[in-house]
């Protein structure tokens, strides 16, 4: 009876180990595309008035972005499945893209002109984790350089969140997760962009 019990035993162990190992560790695979989130914290172009500045008027060089982690490819781990990223700078430049909908703000090419704000980015963390069996936290946490006419001007570090159940480990949830967490931390870095724009405008029109 006894060594019956250890046999049925020792096949349910077997069985368990079985279905651990036919778990899905495919890995969830994120776009180098950013989509910001519905209400996300930034102005749209229909409510800039109430800022009181003109379209345009904040003329924004996006310089360098650098991803400063080991692994530029590993996000973080879901439900034992890795999340890796196709292209971590790209999905960070087009974040910073879409800043453009806040139309005080105008993203500029080529040369910066010596009342252009500079911006040099680098990404230090950008992580997904499973807090329980059910719910999942994004953290992004990025560094902006400010310069102005070749002279820095001062950095800031910017974190966001994104707390959410988690009802698979596809593709499109933990992809929303991460670009809600970065629409978070870049509605913060917009209104630094426009305080700093406004002073530098200020000053501008001083020397003039």
């Amino acid at each position: 009876m006894v060594k019956r019990q250890t046999i049925c035993t020792a096949a349910a162990l077997a069985s368990l180990l079985s279905l651990a190992a036919c778990a899905d560790q495919t890995p969830i695979v994120l776009s180098a595309r950013f989509t910001p989130p519905r209400g996300a914290s930034w102005l749209p172009a229909d409510n800039v008035r109430a800022g009181g500045r003109g379209a345009g008027s904040c003329r924004i060089h996006l310089a360098e972005i650098r991803d400063l982690r080991s692994d530029p490819q590993s996000m973080g781990m879901l439900q034992n499945r890795p999340v890796r990223a196709t292209d971590s700078i790209s999905w960070v430049r087009s974040g910073f893209d879409a800043l453009s909908q806040d139309s005080r703000i105008r993203l500029v090419d080529g040369a910066a002109a010596d009342d252009d704000l500079v911006l040099r980015v680098e990404l230090i963390n950008a992580y997904v984790m499973g807090i329980t069996g059910e719910t999942r936290a994004v953290s992004i946490v990025l560094r902006v350089r400010y310069e102005r006419g070749g002279a820095m001007l001062d950095d800031q570090v910017y974190r966001g969140r994104h707390d959410a159940l988690t009802w698979g480990t596809g593709e499109s949830e933990t992809q929303a997760s991460f670009d809600t967490a970065l629409a978070q931390l870049l509605g913060t870095v917009d209104r630094d962009i426009v305080a700093r724009c406004g002073a530098g405008l200020t000053a501008g029109a001083e020397l003039r």
